[in-house]
C-alpha cells in the first residue's frame, strides 16, 4: 500500500487536505496525513513526530511525502529518511501536483511507487503555474470557452 503525508509550515498541509476533500470528496483527503510545523496545536517536535510517521509505515508498504520548501526547515527533518527505498519526497509541491498522484494511486489502487511517473507528474505539474494576465492576453483571440480553457 502506498500512503501520502503533507508537510510544511503553519496550516500549509492542512489547507491543502481540506481542499482535496472539498474537490475529490472527503474518502480520498482521509487517506492522507498531515503534518503542521511551527503551530501552537501543530507539530513542535517535528523530529519525534516524523519519526513516529515513518515507523508506522508498515515494512512493505511505501510513503510518498510532499512538503512545501526545498530548503526549508520542514523538508531538512525529512533528508535523513530519503536513503530508505519505501519513502519518497518530493519538494515545492502544488496543489495539481498533490491532486494527480494521490488520485493516480488511490484511483488506480497502484501497489508500487514509479520514479519515472512521479518525475513527469512533477514536470506537468509546472505548467499549471501560470501568469493569468498574459496568458488571458495571448488566448483572448479564442472564440469560445472550450479554445480558450484548452
Amino acid at each position: 500500500m502506498i500512503k501520502f503525508l503533507i508537510a510544511g509550515h503553519g496550516y500549509l498541509a492542512d489547507g491543502i487536505k481540506s481542499t482535496i476533500s472539498i474537490i475529490m470528496g472527503e474518502e480520498i483527503a482521509s487517506q492522507i496525513m498531515t503534518l503542521n510545523g511551527f503551530v501552537e496545536d501543530g507539530s513542535m517536535d517535528l523530529t519525534g513526530d516524523i519519526k513516529k510517521i515513518i515507523n508506522s509505515i508498515p515494512e512493505n508498504d511505501k510513503i510518498i511525502i510532499f512538503t512545501d520548501l526545498m530548503h526549508g526547515s520542514v523538508n531538512q527533518f525529512f533528508i535523513p529518511y530519503a536513503d530508505d527505498d519505501r519513502i519518497y519526497i518530493i519538494s515545492g509541491i502544488n496543489f495539481p501536483l498533490v491532486c494527480e498522484i494521490v488520485s493516480k494511486y488511490l484511483f488506480g489502487n497502484l501497489e508500487e511507487v514509479d520514479i519515472d511517473d512521479l518525475k513527469n507528474d512533477i514536470e506537468k505539474s509546472k505548467q499549471e503555474i501560470i501568469f493569468v494576465n498574459e496568458y488571458i492576453k495571448e488566448n483572448s483571440h479564442k472564440k469560445n470557452d472550450e479554445e480558450f480553457f484548452s
